[in-house]
């Protein structure tokens, strides 16, 4: 068999070997032709960066095993994004150049929001090169906790935004104990007002993501919600017009909210790429401003 034709069947059965089992069948022509196309997409977006095939595919594969669809989810991730996080994981020099300098130089305005002045946003960088991309004691860089199911430089607006926030409050920098995988353990209360000040920065983001849940919505759901919350119709007048029996206008409508609700989060971790705890901490935030929720419910 030609080399060619060899290579997409050997990076997917090393995925399935490194994933694990209790996946299923899988469909290994399909895998290996994906991962074949994220080292190509790698290599494209980020020449002179130098990954092994069998590191940057069991780097895939230690991720895919924390998302609910497993290794059905391979296609979702941002191949090219994480490749480049799984170089600086591994001290590639030029992959650790590209996100210090080029992609860092992308959160200047999420910082430039929250600290106003030239300094603040270099300081703000370089405690994030130190937290991020430098080799720990024990354990990879904690570039390592992006899971690839947003946009690298999302994930990082978020750690850029909290630190700034940090900086802003006159704190010390945070050692690399502070964080986890899961999204630098942003607070998880509704009313932490460094979260608040987050969620304010990534407004339009979740505007967007609730316009775009809404047409999700059947007819049926957008009508029950626009009559409850904007007009204000109590669910008895709903159940009248609706000829059905109050408990079940009741159950309608709630039905609508989660599935709006889920809708949205959904949109904003694909947008931000967060997982679903940090998810439900914005959310936590954002689901009380009746200006974002109520007028895209008006449109």
């Amino acid at each position: 068999m030609p080399e060619h034709d060899r290579r997409p069947a050997e990076l997917a059965r090393l995925l399935v070997d490194a994933f694990g089992g209790g996946q299923g069948t899988v469909d290994e022509a399909a895998a290996g032709e994906a991962l074949v196309g994220m080292l190509a997409g790698g290599r494209m977006s980020w020449p002179g960066v130098d990954l092994a095939e069998p590191a940057f595919v069991t780097h895939v594969a230690e991720r895919l095993r924390g998302h609910p669809r497993g290794l059905a989810a391979l296609r979702e991730l941002h191949g090219a994004d994480l490749f480049l996080a799984c170089a600086v994981a591994h001290q590639d020099a030029r992959a650790i150049w590209i996100v210090s300098q080029e992609v860092f130089s992308r959160l200047d305005g999420t910082i430039a929001r929250i600290v106003d002045d030239g300094a603040g946003v270099d300081e703000v960088k370089q405690r994030l090169r130190r937290q991020l991309l430098v080799l720990p004691a024990v354990g990879p860089p904690r570039i390592a906790a992006y899971q690839g199911r947003g946009a690298l430089v999302a994930w990082l607006r978020i750690a850029a935004a909290r630190e700034a926030l940090k900086l802003r409050r006159g704190d010390l920098p945070v050692t690399l104990d502070d964080y986890d995988d899961r999204l630098m353990s942003l607070p998880l209360a509704a009313d932490d007002a460094e979260l608040a000040s987050i969620a304010r920065v990534y407004r339009p983001q979740l505007k967007a993501a609730i316009a775009d849940a809404v047409v999700t919505l059947s007819a049926e759901d957008q009508h029950l919600l626009r009559s409850h919350h904007l007009q204000g119709r109590t669910i008895d007048d709903l159940a009248q017009e609706l000829r059905v029996h109050r408990a079940t206008a009741a159950r309608w409508v709630t039905r609508a909210r989660t599935r709006l609700g889920k809708s949205i989060k959904r949109e904003l971790r694909r947008r931000l790429g967060l997982t679903r705890k940090s998810c439900d901490s914005l959310m936590g935030v954002f689901i009380d401003d009746p200006e974002i929720t109520l007028g895209v419910l008006r449109s």
